[in-house]
This record gives C-alpha cells, structure tokens and sequence, in this order.
C-alpha cells in the first residue's frame, strides 16, 4: 500500500484485472533492485536491536517454561 503511494501511482492499480494484463499496463510496475535493497538493509539495520533485547530478554528467563513458546 505505501509502496504504491510513494510512487505515485493509483490505489486501483493493485487490483489485477483482465484488462491490466490484456494491456500490459503493469509493464513499469515496481521497484527497482538497488531500491528493493535499500529498503530491505534499512529494515534489518532497524530490526536488529529489537530483536537483540528480545533475545536477551528469553535468555534471561530460562526457568520461565512458557517463554519457550514465544
């Protein structure tokens, strides 16, 4: 949905119809591959510390037995 706003194109372009692969109007549809990187390093470098202290938090609770399931 963001990814749709930010490259301005319509809401009604994510509906697949007929028409849309009749006409190859989806040919310029997407990313590039470096922006698809980008956006997937970015999300790792963000993730990372919460999982870190995710991680610290389950091994600091051990003898908790339900923990295991989280």
């Amino acid at each position: 949905f963001l990814g749709v706003l930010v490259a301005g194109r319509a809401l009604s372009d994510m509906v697949l119809t007929f028409d849309s692969f009749a006409t190859a109007s989806l040919g310029d549809y997407g990313f590039s591959l470096g922006v698809v990187y980008s956006i997937w390093i970015g999300l790792v470098i963000l993730l990372y510390p919460l999982c870190r202290r995710y991680n610290d938090f389950k091994s600091d609770r051990r003898s908790v037995w339900w923990m295991r399931y989280l």
